[in-house]
């Protein structure tokens, strides 16, 4: 009778943690999002997109979309490589008529990240699949869930429970949070942990980067869209410290690159214009900073 009982107490205790679990699951993917509102974006007002800005966190806080061209969005996501910014060009270009122009940054790292599902990082895959409508994976693995990953889980599920909510962008996709004055007193000191986060241990990752790139440039050439690289600036501290044969690298891909496909190239890695309010960090822009670069570059464009 006790192993009975106990056995039944063990059952009901199971059965509890998997409700839990089960509600917070769903408590964490029906919140709102920047991935699941870019999502719904694109969907419900693509006809009124006229150029998309891809790329990753250097973008994503670093282009509001309000200061550039008529119809920007900003499709930019934490971290967002090369394959998954033309997995979303592929999703999303097609339902947007008035589409001409793809914004395409180059970042000091752009070439060398390992993609999400070969690193720690595998779990950026599920906002992809959760929230913006990529199906490269399938309903039953484990990025279709956001408890997948119980450290972001929990994370995610106490902010919403305190009411802090989830990471936001703005209305036309500018992350939201990078505000000069909410900037760490050691943001300098930083540096050189973000250049050694940003310099490659291998260049394994090359080969299967730049071919995404020339995915998209091939995309936006075969359907008439103007494609535009761009650097985004960086503070002294992060540029001069620069791994040079990476950094020359990048350099020789992107020459590469416009020869083949006949696309114009900005860059802004060291433009000495940008100063120290510009920047939220060493290697990212603030909101004041963003605003700045977007009018500038949308000043240097060749139209």
């Amino acid at each position: 009778m006790p192993m009975r009982r106990f056995m039944i107490y063990c059952f009901m205790f199971s059965v509890a943690v998997v409700a839990t679990l089960l509600l917070g699951e769903y408590v964490v993917s029906t919140h709102e999002n920047s991935y699941k509102y870019k999502h719904r974006r694109m969907v419900d007002n693509a006809s009124a997109v006229q150029c998309v800005v891809l790329g990753s966190s250097h973008s994503y806080y670093g282009f509001k979309a309000d200061y550039f061209i008529q119809g920007t969005f900003n499709l930019a996501n934490v971290s967002q490589n090369y394959e998954y910014d033309n997995l979303l060009l592929r999703n999303y270009a097609p339902r947007c008529a008035n589409l001409h122009m793809v914004v395409v940054p180059v970042s000091y790292c752009s070439f060398f990240d390992t993609r999400f599902e070969d690193c720690d990082d595998w779990w950026y895959a599920i906002n992809y699949k959760k929230y913006m409508d990529v199906n490269v994976h399938s309903d039953f693995s484990k990025y279709n869930f956001e408890l997948s990953n119980m450290p972001v889980f929990s994370g995610r599920l106490m902010n919403i429970l305190k009411g802090e909510g989830l990471p936001m962008c703005d209305s036309l996709g500018f992350g939201l949070g990078y505000n000069v004055e909410n900037r760490s007193p050691s943001w300098e000191r930083d540096a050189h942990m973000a250049v050694e986060r940003h310099t490659a241990d291998s260049w394994d990752a090359y080969e299967e980067n730049v071919t995404q790139l020339r995915n998209i440039l091939s995309y936006c050439r075969d359907n008439s869209l103007k494609a535009v690289m761009v650097t985004l600036p960086t503070w002294h501290l992060y540029h001069d410290s620069l791994d040079n044969r990476q950094l020359q690298k990048m350099y020789e891909t992107i020459k590469a690159l416009r020869q083949e496909f006949d696309v114009d190239y900005y860059d802004f890695l060291c433009d000495k214009r940008f100063v120290m309010d510009d920047f939220y960090d060493c290697d990212h822009l603030s909101n004041v900073g963003a605003e700045k670069f977007t009018i500038i570059f949308r000043n240097s464009l060749n139209f």
